[in-house]
Parts: structure tokens; C-alpha cells; sequence
């Protein structure tokens, strides 16, 4: 069994975050229990796969702004 802090972001219909009125993003955090390994390593692959998600769409934009310099 493991305990695991998420962060996460509320989306709109848009799947656009959902900021606060200061127009920072709305982090919140929920604490969950994995019951065995193979959930840890579910979890933990999951992770992995939208950390590499975010980072490409971030190289794509990154890219899409170089080429507007």
C-alpha cells in the first residue's frame, strides 16, 4: 500500500484549466491510497505518460512561438 499527494487542475468543457480570478491556475491536491504494487506502478506510469504529454505540447508551442520571432 502506498499514500500518493496528486496535484491536479479542474477543465472546462474546453478542456481548458479553470484559473482563479487573479488568472493563476486553481492547484489542488487529493491524497490517495494505492492498495499494491500494481497500482503504484499503474500510477506511476500514468505520470509519466502526461508528463510526457505536457512536455511535447510545450515543445510545440515553444516551436510555433520561435518561428513568430
Amino acid at each position: 500500500m502506498a499514500l500518493k499527494n496528486v496535484k491536479y487542475v479542474l477543465i472546462d468543457e474546453n478542456n481548458e484549466p479553470i484559473k482563479n480570478e487573479n488568472g493563476s491556475l486553481d492547484i489542488k491536491t487529493a491524497e490517495i491510497i494505492l492498495e499494491n504494487t500494481a497500482e503504484v506502478e499503474e500510477f506511476n506510469a500514468s505520470n509519466l505518460e502526461n508528463s510526457n504529454l505536457q512536455i511535447n505540447e510545450l515543445q510545440t508551442k515553444n516551436t510555433e512561438l520561435t518561428s513568430q520571432i
